[in-house]
């Protein structure tokens, strides 16, 4: 599929490019020092610079190797240098930092040259979990995804008493996420700022194959304009409703999921909002 194809570019920059670009900066090394040796300092100049492309065409490759999350661009330099403006793979050490840069702010903030990041980047999570400390606010689309050979019981990203994740972006679609809200209070409902997992104000999104868990809230919240697409996906034991839709144009579309062991119903609708697709329902 095409998801699957964008982060082996990322994979085969590490297979295929640590090596070659290690190669290339010795390669550029010894005519380096082949061409100083012979008093030609234009030529050692061009070798020099060349190896110092190498070099840094091979740190990029390296950290991709070991970034805990990579954001890839659906264009750009295909095995960038760290100067590049253009890359379309970039490192980050932390979920929070890389979904805030690409889904909210559209602009890196890591140590590498900054660079603007194009709506509809992906987020690529590594298997494990990750911690926010901070609610993520999403204005501008994105994907977020576990890692190709991940799946949801693999890749978690989690917050404590605070909601995960609030949506106001054109279409931001996740996959293959065990999303988890834990602790807070939990003493307000959804639609007077209550705890959830993900809510949807004015935009789209669209889950599929996800865990989705609150401990202290609602599970899915679409409100005002928010439009949400569940499929295949499984929302449990959250502390209050499963899904929540309020508002005349809020709506979620439930498909082939699940929705089990949430204290108070499985949904609630209010103020004209709309849950389609739940089994069972009249």
């Amino acid at each position: 599929g095409k998801k699957a194809d964008v982060f082996d570019l990322g994979g085969e920059v590490v297979s295929n490019g640590l090596p070659s670009f290690a190669r290339a900066e010795q390669l550029c090394l010894n005519a380096a020092a082949l061409f100083q040796n012979l008093q030609d300092e234009s030529m050692h100049l061009a070798a020099t610079e060349r190896k110092n492309q190498a070099l840094e065409r091979k740190l990029h490759a390296q950290e991709l190797s070991t970034a805990r999350v990579v954001v890839v661009q659906p264009s750009g330099e295909f095995a960038p240098q760290r100067t590049d403006k253009f890359r379309r793979t970039m490192p980050y050490e932390t979920a929070a930092q890389a979904i805030s840069d690409a889904g909210t702010f559209g602009k890196t903030s890591t140590y590498h040259t900054k660079s603007e990041i194009l709506e509809g980047s992906t987020v690529y999570l590594r298997a494990g979990q990750h911690e926010l400390e901070e609610t993520l606010y999403l204005h501008r689309s994105v994907i977020l995804s576990a890692e190709d050979d991940a799946t949801a019981e693999d890749c978690s990203l989690i917050i404590k008493k605070r909601s995960l994740m609030i949506c106001d972006a054109k279409l931001c679609k996740i996959f293959k996420l065990n999303l988890r809200q834990l602790q807070g209070d939990g003493a307000e409902d959804y639609w007077t700022g209550g705890l959830f997992v993900a809510k949807v104000e004015d935009g789209a999104m669209e889950l599929q194959d996800c865990l989705i868990h609150s401990q202290r809230g609602t599970g899915i919240v679409a409100t005002v304009n928010g439009s949400v697409l569940l499929k295949h996906c499984n929302i449990f034991d959250c502390g209050h409703y499963g899904i929540g839709a309020d508002g005349a144009n809020a709506f979620v579309d439930v498909r082939d999921c699940s929705i089990e062991a949430c204290k108070f119903e499985d949904f609630d609708e209010r103020n004209g909002g709309k849950v389609v697709g739940v089994e069972g329902r009249d």
